[in-house]
């Protein structure tokens, strides 16, 4: 599992690089050479290690704005998965990402996916970051969640 371990060590790697502008700059070449391949990783650890690095770095602004669109089907995918800690982390990086405009732009499409496995996971665990999730996707979102809210219940 030497992919986890790499993903783990970017991970708790956050805040010296988040000082380091220079560094800064290229986590988008990061995510995409090392994160976002493994968040279809064979292996669940791998996935949800990625997911949680997703979570972490994703709070940065970033400068090509396209590559939230490359994550978040990852993400919604993960959010599916039978293993509970890969779609909690999927989950608590949906969180982050909620974060950016573009990334809200682009949910849309995804709406009844992420709140039908939100809700799923809040039958199963209390966790505060869902409860996070699913208000900012209401707030967000209002209107556009009505046609599934029916499905919902």
């Amino acid at each position: 599992m030497i992919t986890e371990y790499l993903l783990h060590t970017l991970e708790i790697s956050f805040k010296t690089i988040e000082d380091q502008k220079k560094i800064c700059k290229r986590v988008e070449d990061i995510l995409r050479g090392i994160v976002i391949p493994n968040l279809s990783s064979e292996h669940d650890v791998v996935k949800s290690r990625a997911c949680s690095v997703i979570a972490t770095f994703c709070s940065l602004e970033m400068t090509d704005k396209s590559i939230y669109g490359e994550i978040l089907p990852a993400i919604c995918q993960n959010m599916q998965n039978k293993n509970l800690p890969v779609r909690v982390n999927a989950v608590m990086a949906l969180n982050t990402l909620l974060e950016a405009p573009e990334i809200k732009e682009a949910m849309v499409g995804d709406l009844s996916i992420i709140l039908t496995s939100i809700l799923k996971l809040m039958n199963e665990i209390d966790l505060n970051h869902l409860v996070m999730a699913l208000k900012e996707i209401t707030v967000e979102f209002g209107e556009k969640i009505s046609p599934y809210a029916v499905d919902l219940v």
